[in-house]
């Protein structure tokens, strides 16, 4: 068992590198969630790279689990990203990172909206919301590289809460593991934001590119 939280045995295992990128999205319906994997593709083909998209919906409706997948490289033959094999894991919520950690391997690199959203049961007290630094430790247990920060915050200073989404898509613009010139995430938010929020979500954007920068910046300081 992985240290922290409850972690499968099984998954806590070494991955080999991939030649095709794989990146995980995963957050609750209403998020954004297929939006952001559309931007990524998008700016993915601008870049001249084959791409496959996919997704799996729980009640997606209702605010339930909502994982997308896009896949991308020289040549893409399934849109489905193998366990363990994730690059960028981009989580809209805490808890659903957790759900998400079979794609998780040491070379994930994972980009947390601290911001929570507990369930109904939650609510009810059915259940208990786990502690946000303890689903980061249990993260970073499985060997990935965890950048953890309040994107919702981020959005409202931006202006638009449901920019959530593309507070995230700065973040991954700055990792500098995709391939993808920042300027192709930009081109590509261009071609589907409407004029009216375009700026608004420019600055999303760069407030999210800005804050993994800063996250990545106090990292390199102590090693």
């Amino acid at each position: 068992m992985c240290s922290g939280l409850s972690v499968p045995s099984h998954y806590c295992r070494e991955v080999e590198p991939l030649k095709i990128f794989n990146v995980v999205v995963a957050g609750l319906g209403g998020q954004g969630n297929l939006l952001l994997s559309q931007l990524i593709a998008m700016a993915a083909r601008r870049e001249g790279f084959d791409v496959q998209t996919g997704e799996t919906l729980g009640m997606a409706q209702r605010g339930g689990h909502v994982n997308s997948f896009v896949r991308y490289g020289h040549e893409v033959h399934t849109p489905m990203v193998p366990d363990h094999e994730a690059h960028v894991l981009i989580a809209l919520e805490p808890v659903e990172a957790l759900r998400s950690i079979r794609y998780v391997g040491d070379d994930t690199k994972i980009l947390l909206n601290t911001k929570t959203r507990p369930p109904l049961s939650v609510s009810l007290g059915e259940t208990k919301y786990p502690n946000v630094n303890d689903i980061e430790t249990a993260l970073k247990s499985m060997g990935a590289e965890v950048f953890a920060f309040d994107a919702f915050e981020l959005a409202e200073r931006a202006g638009e809460t449901k920019s959530v989404n593309v507070v995230m898509l700065g973040g991954m613009a700055t990792l500098g593991n995709s391939s993808v010139k920042v300027e192709n995430f930009k081109e590509a938010l261009k071609e589907v934001v409407s004029e009216k929020l375009l700026q608004v979500n420019l600055q999303a954007f760069d407030f999210g590119y800005d804050a993994v920068a800063s996250l990545k910046s106090e990292r390199d300081k102590h090693y």
